[in-house]
């Protein structure tokens, strides 16, 4: 895993005209201040009601009972585990982590057989291509996820894609980073991966460990409505903030030893998952997600191929590994 920036004071980037927070107090404030809102990386604010979007997702989650999702899910999990070769090396990301989100996207869609490849072809779309180094490469990338949202917008005209666009790319993207990242640090420390498969009931405190030590976002966009002060930072109506969100769930003012991966720990108040009014409007399905398939993936004996490396990929927002090769031990 990338080490994140050391957080530090508030500083004034004059290239970028934006201010960067990287300490925890100082992006917790950030995220509930209602004078910095939602923007992007060019510091265009987004058309973005959070309390919209958290009506359609959980219109969306209510769509199946929690008892019905999670048994669907777990039937998903077992079949998909059985069908990877033990003993040969395996992509955990395309062959267990992405299946299996894709299937929740679709148990919540409702989907009849017909229309599951029609809606799956875009997810994987959407997901695996991403930047790289090579200018073509890119290209290629950004013209087959154009036509992979051109898809699912006709996909929505035609009531094929019930699910909210927040929720279908919640579910076939940010969840399958998150899983990801997750797996791929309890891979990177064995006596944790070990200790967590020997105390199942430590599950839910390694949950939001992780979701500390290994989320996915690296850093948020905000811009000022109005003049506002976040700790020593003076931050003027029209300019941009750049919020260092690892380093902040790193900072060692907040969180002792933060470089060290304890699932004992009890990390409170940690930024996985955002705060305050546009924090993850899927946060209970992201958490319900991993306490239910990760058991089965610890019970399948994992364990990383040597001499194989990880490949990661990113954007302005999140960095997740998008391909983990490993081996799985279990009977």
């Amino acid at each position: 895993m990338r080490s994140p920036s050391t957080a530090e004071a508030p500083r004034f980037d004059v290239a970028r005209n934006a201010w960067m927070l990287s300490r925890y107090a100082d992006i917790y404030a950030a995220l509930r201040e209602p004078a910095l809102v939602q923007a992007s990386a060019q510091n265009k604010t987004t058309d973005v009601n959070p309390s919209e979007i958290h009506a359609k997702i959980q219109a969306d989650i209510a769509r199946l009972s929690a008892v019905e999702l999670r048994a669907r899910m777990e039937r998903e999990a077992s079949k998909l585990i059985t069908r990877v070769s033990h003993g040969r090396p395996i992509d955990l990301v395309k062959e267990l982590i992405h299946p299996w989100c894709v299937a929740m996207m679709l148990a919540l869609n409702g989907n009849p057989p017909e229309s599951a490849k029609r809606l799956a072809e875009p997810a994987a779309r959407l997901f695996f291509f991403r930047n790289s180094n090579q200018p073509l490469r890119n290209k290629w990338a950004a013209w087959r996820r154009r036509n992979a949202s051109a898809e699912l917008d006709r996909m929505l005209e035609q009531q094929k894609l019930v699910l909210s666009m927040p929720m279908f790319s919640g579910v076939t993207q940010t969840l399958p980073s998150f899983l990801a990242r997750a797996w791929l640090a309890l891979l990177e420390h064995p006596n944790q991966k070990d200790l967590l498969t020997a105390e199942p009931a430590l599950m839910p405190g390694a949950m939001e460990e992780l979701l500390r030590y290994a989320g996915i976002v690296h850093t948020l966009y905000r811009q000022a409505t109005s003049d506002v002060c976040i700790g020593e930072a003076r931050i003027a109506r029209g300019q941009a903030v750049i919020l260092k969100m690892d380093s902040a769930n790193f900072d060692s003012a907040k969180f002792d030893e933060p470089h060290r991966l304890d699932i004992r720990r009890q990390p409170s108040g940690h930024l996985g998952l955002g705060a305050g009014p546009y924090a993850c409007a899927g946060a209970v399905l992201v958490r319900s997600a991993f306490t239910l398939i990760t058991p089965f993936f610890l019970v399948a004996g994992p364990a990383l191929e040597a001499g194989r490396s990880t490949v990661w990929t990113s954007d302005t927002s999140i960095r997740w590994p998008q391909v983990i090769f490993a081996r799985l031990q279990g009977d």
